[in-house]
């Protein structure tokens, strides 16, 4: 009877300690593969080839300005700087020490503007007399109107609007009772007064006249004068 107890707790045991390391073997084979995934998970290192990048002269180059890393560990090799150009810091220390009521000094150019009809019939020459008089406009020299930055003696004339056809007059003969096919608004530069103020009043002194005459805006070429073609004018 003890022979018997004895076998059965023997078997217990044998069974006990097979689980236990059944448990175990279990264990240890999730742990590697836990451990093959996370490795699988971490990013690949990738090989970077740094080009083989020379000089103008044909030397090579030891780096590129600041992003790439020089390739013999020197310093970057200076390039001549050409004569005609200018460093920003040159260019920043001139416009500080230039006075701001001072404009910087530019060739002289001319603008050209146009307004055209929005109709066959053309521009109703009596409305245009009648509108270039309320914008400050003064029928002048050469029978054309002219727009005058000041009142005195010495007037001087910032802008000036001709017939679109020859011979460019618009006297009383011109407009009264007729129909032009359109207008040429002119000015050249530089004036008495700043340029980015000429330019502006121009522009707006052509937008009130054509809106009120019922005709389009149109640049040098003679096509609508746009947001872009107004920008390009006010960096001149």
């Amino acid at each position: 009877m003890d022979d018997s107890l004895q076998k059965e707790k023997g078997r217990k045991m044998n069974t006990t300690s097979l689980l236990i390391t059944l448990v175990g073997i279990i264990i240890i084979v999730g742990l590697y593969l836990m451990s093959r995934l996370a490795l699988s998970k971490q990013p690949k290192i990738q090989k970077i080839n740094i080009p083989n990048l020379k000089n103008s002269d044909g030397s090579k180059l030891s780096s590129v300005v600041e992003d790439i890393a020089a390739q013999d560990g020197s310093t970057p090799k200076p390039e001549p700087e050409p004569l005609n150009k200018i460093s920003m810091s040159n260019k920043v220390e001139n416009q500080s020490t230039t006075p701001k009521h001072k404009e910087k000094e530019k060739e002289p150019q001319q603008i050209i503007l146009f307004i055209s009809s929005n109709n066959q019939n053309g521009l109703d020459g009596n409305l245009i007399a009648k509108t270039l008089q309320e914008n400050n406009l003064t029928l002048g020299d050469k029978d054309i109107y002219h727009y005058f930055i000041d009142k005195n003696a010495s007037k001087t004339s910032l802008f000036r609007v001709a017939n679109g056809t020859a011979p460019w007059t618009l006297n009383k003969t011109d407009l009264i009772n007729k129909k032009l096919a359109g207008l040429s608004l002119f000015m050249s530069l530089p004036k008495r007064i700043e340029r980015k103020e000429a330019i502006e009043t121009l522009l707006q002194v052509s937008k009130n006249i054509a809106k009120e005459i019922n005709g389009t805006l149109k640049n040098d070429k003679q096509q609508p004068l746009t947001q872009s073609d107004e920008e390009i004018l006010k960096t001149l």
